[in-house]
């Protein structure tokens, strides 16, 4: 069973609510879109205790409605027809569909409370999020739509924690990048300054330089910043790459300049 809906251009409302009326013939709401719902709620659920104990993360809570709200202007905008198809598996295959995804469910979210490596299995959690998502808005409205909905989706895992062993060498990196740019400046104005690993050494003592202080929060904002300010101006590609490239910029040099205040005040 199908149903198609013809979409007008723009992002009329009418339309969206024409086509929501339209949509209520159907008996069945897709399993795969059910499981879709259900994933992205976990991931959300499970990605909140980082986004508030984490000062790091705290942008995330911005993320699931920018992520409704871009997903919802390109449905709008989208001009293609979108095909609706009902659920139509027999019910041996969805009991043991439902069988594996409870035991997945249940070894992964073990995982999660025992904090066996736990930004990998919500990494996982969240990956499974998109791909849902994804095999739903394929399975109601073909390659089309699930094309039209991928960057939203995707959006999505700039609020994912990054794993330890990826994001530590980089705040290192920074770290090490931030005093040697402020050692280098200082002497440019004639201040007395040299690098001691972390820290800048100055005649009056020491500046330490923080995760906080390296851009590591700030790179993090930065990449979700650039990305969906390319989008709300729905930006060509290039543009978009461009625009990352100068949030990400931006955000290294706000750091720079705090370090560099700090230090001239000590």
């Amino acid at each position: 069973m199908s149903i198609l809906v013809s979409a007008c251009p723009g992002g009329d409302v009418k339309w969206l609510l024409l086509r929501m009326n339209s949509l209520r013939g159907a008996t069945n709401i897709p399993w795969i879109a059910l499981c879709a719902v259900g994933f992205s709620s976990w991931a959300i659920w499970s990605c909140a205790e980082h986004w508030q104990n984490n000062p790091n993360y705290s942008y995330g809570w911005a993320v699931p409605p920018l992520v409704f709200g871009f997903g919802l202007r390109r449905a709008m905008l989208a001009r293609s027809e979108i095909r609706v198809t009902a659920a139509t598996f027999s019910t041996p295959v969805l009991i043991m569909s439902a069988i594996a995804a409870a035991a997945v469910i249940f070894l992964l979210e073990f995982a999660r409370v025992q904090m066996w490596h736990p930004e990998i299995v919500l990494w996982t959690i969240c990956l499974l999020a998109v791909g849902f998502s994804l095999a739903a808005f394929w399975f109601c409205g073909g390659s089309e739509l699930a094309r039209t909905e991928l960057f939203p989706v995707c959006f999505f895992l700039t609020a994912v924690p990054w794993p330890p062993r990826f994001e530590q060498p980089i705040a290192s990196a920074l770290i090490q990048w931030v005093a040697a740019a402020t050692v280098e400046i200082l002497h440019w104005i004639g201040v007395s300054a040299q690098t001691a690993g972390g820290a800048i050494a100055l005649p009056t003592g020491l500046v330490g330089i923080t995760e906080a202080c390296s851009g590591i929060r700030s790179l993090q904002a930065g990449i979700m910043f650039g990305l969906a300010m390319g989008e709300w101006f729905l930006l060509r590609a290039s543009r978009r790459i461009a625009l990352l490239f100068m949030s990400i910029l931006f955000a290294l040099a706000t750091n720079l300049a705090r370090t560099l205040l700090l230090s001239i005040q000590a």
